[in-house]
């Protein structure tokens, strides 16, 4: 009699949470019901910082003031693998490499987060992991994505295409540049980069990651 109650019981379980996440049991040797509880697994912990390039060398940033214009930069920004406050004037590649090589095994790879708030759609908050994911905000702002890295040396090179994006392509540094409802911004723009191993990681869902806050002068 106590095996069919106990049938019963896991049955009555089961059946209540169909319409939720599925949910494992054992039964202990009390013929206790138990969950069973999976292992999350930890996020391997990944550096990360924006600089502003000064001439004379990059400065980690978290804020920028700067002028909202149509058709006018407001600011480029590199990133990398490192949070000190000041980095050289050397060459992009070099320090890029400089700082990547220690999480060159975890092949992680490098996407963007923007939000602001507008008179006229409401809060705009934008993940950007390719080109394409910037088109349904260009009204608002122009937002330009550049692989310094997988560039030959001394050439002329302009922003990445989603024709061009590929598994390859590292998304150093990114520009945000004035367009025709950027008079409709009515907040600071917050702009975040952060480092993923997995491509359904999204900013919210990450440590890894530094942001930037850009306001209007």
């Amino acid at each position: 009699m106590k095996k069919i109650l106990l049938l019963f019981s896991i049955s009555f379980i089961l059946i209540g949470c169909s319409n939720n996440d599925e949910v494992n049991v054992i039964v202990n040797d009390n013929n206790n019901i138990e969950p069973i509880k999976e292992e999350k697994i930890e996020e391997e912990k990944i550096d990360i910082g924006m600089y502003l390039y000064t001439g004379s060398g990059r400065d980690l940033i978290d804020n920028y003031e700067t002028d909202f214009i149509l058709n006018q930069d407001l600011v480029s920004i590199e990133v990398y693998n490192t949070t000190i406050s000041s980095l050289s004037n050397a060459k992009q590649k070099d320090l890029w490499y400089q700082y990547y090589d220690q999480y060159k095994s975890l092949n992680p790879k490098i996407a963007y987060h923007i939000k602001f708030s507008t008179t006229d759609s409401g809060i705009i908050d934008k993940t950007i992991y390719s080109p394409s994911d910037t088109e349904d905000i260009y009204d608002y702002m122009q937002i330009y994505l550049y692989d310094d890295i997988n560039q030959e040396d001394n050439t002329f090179y302009i922003h990445i295409s989603e024709d061009e994006f590929n598994d390859n392509t590292i998304l150093s540094s990114i520009k945000l540049t004035g367009s025709t409802k950027t008079d409709n911004i009515n907040s600071d723009i917050e702009l975040g980069a952060f480092m993923y191993t997995d491509i359904n990681t999204d900013y919210y869902d990450t440590n890894n990651k530094y942001s930037v806050i850009i306001s209007r002068k």
